[in-house]
């Protein structure tokens, strides 16, 4: 268009048109990331998990591996478990380590059983 009417260069509409062009694609990507808001995850993460009270599924002991529910953003999760103590299922849990899917845990105390 620059060139048909004679205000630019076959080079200078170019370069106007690529300039343009990408200031269009930050502009459009800019606004599409903020409508899409903060991504989330369902990967629970340290944070998510430690503290948490669960309940004993199979119990762990300080020889097995066992497996502990605990509620994390919402839903039921399963952990495969290790403990010191001697516990039984139902038993009430907190959550002291996770690391690579597994946790540690230890008898709840009874200001933290719901």
């Amino acid at each position: 268009m620059l060139v048909a009417f004679g205000f630019a260069g076959t080079i200078a509409a170019a370069i106007i048109a690529t300039i343009t062009g990408l200031a269009s694609g930050y502009v459009a990507q800019s606004v599409v990331r903020r409508l899409q808001g903060p991504g989330t995850s369902s990967v629970a993460t340290t944070k998510d998990v430690v503290g948490r009270v669960g309940r004993v599924i199979v119990a762990p002991s300080a020889e097995t591996r066992g497996k502990v529910r605990v509620s994390v953003r919402g839903s039921f999760v399963d952990y495969v478990a290790r403990s010191t103590e001697m516990l039984e299922p139902e038993d009430a849990v907190v959550v002291e380590e996770f690391e690579g899917g597994e946790v540690v845990v230890s008898r709840a105390p009874k200001e933290l059983v719901p």
